[in-house]
């Protein structure tokens, strides 16, 4: 099983790389700032699939109620109707 640890020496380098050379040198990004570089950038921008990527990570950390209210939100922002 992957545990936080894994997870930290897998992700940290990744996060110090977009740290250096995607935000100004002047700046210092915090790790949620790069984290959420990192997902955007994986799913090419696509406002659906980030949002699934946050619920997913408040349901994982036990804030059901909130994961539920980014959901109906995801589902209203982004339902389309269909052509007639």
């Amino acid at each position: 099983m992957v545990d936080n640890v894994d997870v930290y020496k897998a992700i940290e380098p990744l996060i110090e790389r977009i740290r250096n050379e995607c935000f100004v040198k002047s700046y210092e990004a915090t790790d949620a700032e790069c984290v959420s570089l990192i997902v955007s950038k994986y799913f090419h921008w696509n406002g659906f699939e980030i949002g699934k990527v946050a619920t997913g990570a408040f349901e994982d950390a036990n804030f059901h109620d909130l994961a539920n209210k980014l959901q109906t939100n995801l589902d209203e922002e982004f339902s389309y109707e269909e052509v007639k």
